[in-house]
């Protein structure tokens, strides 16, 4: 019998001023989208800084293009 184990993990920030540095690693475009605010979609080995201000809340952040969040781009981000 095979069990399927799905690790969840769930990332902390301090509230406020937060920078990403996104970078595409993959093989075609993705982006980053948090809140309301998003980078361009960036080519394969493209960076762009993404600068947000974050309340204390839980954010979902993901990857926008169709079908890449279903694959697994995606996660949940804690501002505290």
């Amino acid at each position: 019998m095979r069990k399927l184990v799905k690790t969840v993990t769930i990332y902390s920030v301090p509230a406020g001023a937060v920078k990403f540095t996104v970078t595409n690693n993959g093989k075609v475009g993705h982006n980053f989208v948090i809140g309301t605010d998003q980078t361009l979609v960036l080519a394969p080995g493209k960076s762009q800084i993404l600068e947000v201000t974050l309340v204390n809340k839980t954010y979902a952040y993901k990857c926008s293009i169709a079908g890449h969040a279903a694959a697994g781009m995606k996660g949940t981000l804690v501002a505290t």
